[in-house]
């Protein structure tokens, strides 16, 4: 191999949004740690770091920084005249506003950035799926002001859904293989494009993915009273069973999230270049009449009888869309285990769809898990078997290995990325850092992410599916009441791309401990 020209640093999910808890660092009550609506904690580690790589000649060889979506997080902003969380900004001027917020409290990093380009370095940002309002021309403007991007400077911002190439390396955010988070980004340039010229945007011309529905409508207000909700990422449809167990008044909303999802269907496929699947052909796929991305197949209609029951329950025309886009969710996620959160449900919930007509609604309560932790005489071990399930299936032993991608769809998307020259595939994202062989020669890599991420002790995966099991109540009681600080990790991890002059790289999975050893 020839000498590097190049060493491109690639960090992804810093999630730079939310406001700070008033007395930083002051306990809450109950002695839990106020996290204020952040879960990016460690501004301080991520400025060393940016300012160690500044730091760096920028010759023999040039230092290239990649952030490889989700610098930002609008979801964690509330909007500044409502006060209320949206899955998408549509008036340009409010997403500025968020923006010059996240600034402004995250100053010093912008600052690092800055000083990075000053010192001749180059720097890439692309686009995630919780910052997708930097599309927008004044968003993009304004990102580009607060790192210093100016004339004489080496800065990109790459557009829409394209991946960056480093040699034979492609990068990329990787939420365009989750359909859970996938953006159209054909409906999002529309909206810059209006914008550009000053023309009004009519809200609906763009659907947000329906993880950004979850965020906004599900997990903001949830996170009221369990803070440790946005640690589990990304948000996919495994997250909504452990929702309702905690609290089934949400059934109502998240079916209909379930059912945003549903209509995507096989747009993963399509994206990839495969063909939809025949209409009802399999639990999930596309049930509109065109499948896939473009025009109107994408986020059109159900039609009737599209769904495929799922093992146990009744396929009727009585039976709502909502209805049966949460049950098969239930049936995917858990399989025998779904019986488990359908009791829970049958038990302290409204029935699915029938009472709430749309986001925004009146959400009832009183059934929440920590209103059964404080009232007195209340059994709550009887949701224990429910939690256990859903638990189990948001981790398992091999989630945190880093030569183990347990979702499928990425190791396969990469798999299929790496030919056509590509050797090496670079994703983020999911926020768990991987290194893993491709039948290429290359690696598949994932960045992980700079925020907290929530790991389950591994006695209650492993544990006997019993409610009275100890470890399992324990371990709950901690987390709804916030004492979680022992399982919210910080694993800051990057990849390093050495390219060589013949343009072939040699990557590598670094964990950032101290910023001389950057």
């Amino acid at each position: 191999m020839s000498d590097i020209v190049r060493q491109t640093y690639v960090i992804s999910d810093l999630h730079l949004g939310g406001v700070y808890p008033e007395n930083a660092g002051a306990p809450a009550p109950g002695g839990a740690t106020d996290r204020g609506f952040r879960i990016c904690t460690h501004a301080a580690d991520i400025t060393q770091f940016i300012n160690a790589l500044a730091a760096k000649p920028p010759e023999n060889p040039s230092i290239e920084l990649i952030v490889n979506g989700d610098l930002v997080d609008f979801l964690a902003e509330r909007d500044p005249d409502t006060g209320h969380f949206t899955s998408f900004n549509f008036k340009q001027v409010t997403a500025h506003k968020k923006f010059d917020a996240i600034v402004q409290r995250d100053q010093q990093i912008f600052d690092a950035l800055s000083r990075f380009l000053a010192r001749g370095h180059r720097l890439v940002i692309l686009l995630g799926n919780h910052d997708i309002e930097l599309t927008m021309p004044a968003v993009r403007s304004a990102l580009a002001k607060a790192v210093g991007a100016g004339r004489g400077t080496d800065y990109e911002f790459v557009p829409g859904g394209e991946a960056y190439l480093v040699g034979d390396a492609l990068i990329e955010h990787g939420n365009r293989y989750d359909k859970w988070n996938m953006v159209d980004h054909e409906q999002l340039q529309r909206v810059a494009v209006s914008l550009s010229r000053l023309q009004p945007v009519v809200e609906g011309c763009f659907t947000p993915p329906p993880g950004s529905d979850m965020v906004s409508k599900i997990l903001n207000p949830i996170k009221e009273n369990y803070k440790f909700v946005d640690l589990l990422k990304p948000e996919t449809g495994a997250v909504l069973p452990l929702i309702l167990t905690l609290e089934p008044g949400f059934a109502g909303i998240a079916a209909k999230v379930a059912l945003i999802a549903a209509r995507l269907g096989d747009a993963v496929r399509v994206a990839a270049g495969l063909p939809p699947l025949a209409p009802g052909a399999a639990l999930g796929s596309d049930i509109s009449s065109g499948g896939g991305m473009g025009g109107g197949s994408f986020g059109s209609d159900i039609s009737s009888g599209g769904f495929d029951a799922p093992a146990g329950v009744t396929n009727t025309p009585q039976v709502s869309a909502e209805d049966q886009a949460l049950n098969a969710l239930l049936a995917e996620h858990l399989g025998a285990d779904a019986h488990e959160v359908h009791s829970v449900l049958a038990t302290n919930a409204p029935k699915v769809g029938s009472d709430i007509s749309t986001f925004g609604d009146f959400i009832d309560r009183k059934f929440g898990f920590i209103k059964l932790l404080i009232s007195s005489g209340t059994d709550y071990t009887s949701r224990l078997g429910a939690l256990h399930a859903v638990f189990s299936s948001l981790q398992g032993d091999k989630t945190f290995d880093e030569g183990v991608e347990t979702a499928k769809e990425y190791m396969d998307a990469a798999t299929a990325l790496a030919s056509n020259g590509i050797k090496h595939v670079v994703f983020g994202h999911t926020h768990m850092a991987k290194r893993i062989p491709l039948p290429s020669g290359g690696f598949y890599l994932n960045s992980g992410t700079w925020a907290d991420v929530m790991q389950f002790p591994s006695e209650v995966l492993s544990g006997p599916h019993d409610p009275s099991f100890a470890a399992l109540g324990d371990f709950v009681k901690k987390l709804v009441t916030g004492d979680f600080s022992s399982y919210a990790l910080f694993r800051p991890t990057y990849v390093r791309l050495d390219l060589a002059a013949d343009g072939s790289v040699t990557p590598a999975l670094c964990r950032y401990a101290d910023p001389k050893d950057v």
